[in-house]
């Protein structure tokens, strides 16, 4: 089975707070578009945006259940969005709207220990936007704090290896 690169993403769902079920929408229209199509994911890729989350969430639950997956929570849900969100970062995409949501998943797991990195990162960052100088973290420059960024993404990929998740 094709499945698009998002999903561990959309399995991670429940698993926090401020999760952008926009993002479903879009994830079935891929699976749609690999020819994977069940009952759910067709009403799934027929929703508009903005999403309520309490309307998709039964579809989205029952989608992944037709195609096997699990929905993922706790730790697991956090560390499939970070995973993704460093993903993201690596390919140049967003990356300060990235740092900014891994900020905020560091503040929804209560500080956990080993998204500290990105939370001091994103500090250096602001602060550095705003007062023009960081004492978070060790870049001075934009373009150094993004390759700290970088660096520490690829750091936690390798500590945080996927092939050892579900």
């Amino acid at each position: 089975m094709n499945l698009p690169s998002t999903t561990e993403l959309i399995q991670c769902h429940s698993g926090t707070s401020n999760f952008n079920y926009d993002l479903v929408v879009d994830w079935a229209i891929e699976l749609l578009e690999n020819n994977i199509e069940t009952e759910s994911i067709l009403i799934l890729a027929s929703f508009s945006k903005p999403v309520n989350s309490h309307e998709i969430t039964k579809y989205l639950d029952n989608a992944l259940k037709e195609l096997g997956l699990p929905t993922f929570s706790g730790n697991e849900a956090i560390f499939g969005q970070v995973r993704y969100r460093l993903t993201q970062i690596l390919n140049n995409n967003k990356v300060r709207d990235q740092l900014t949501y891994l900020f905020n998943l560091t503040l929804e797991s209560d500080y956990n220990d080993e998204l500290m990195p990105f939370y001091l990162i994103y500090h250096g960052w602001w602060e550095f936007e705003d007062l023009g100088a960081n004492y978070y973290s060790n870049g001075q420059t934009v373009k150094e704090l993004e390759k700290e960024l970088k660096e520490e993404a690829i750091k936690w990929l390798n500590e945080h290896d996927e092939s050892t998740s579900t």
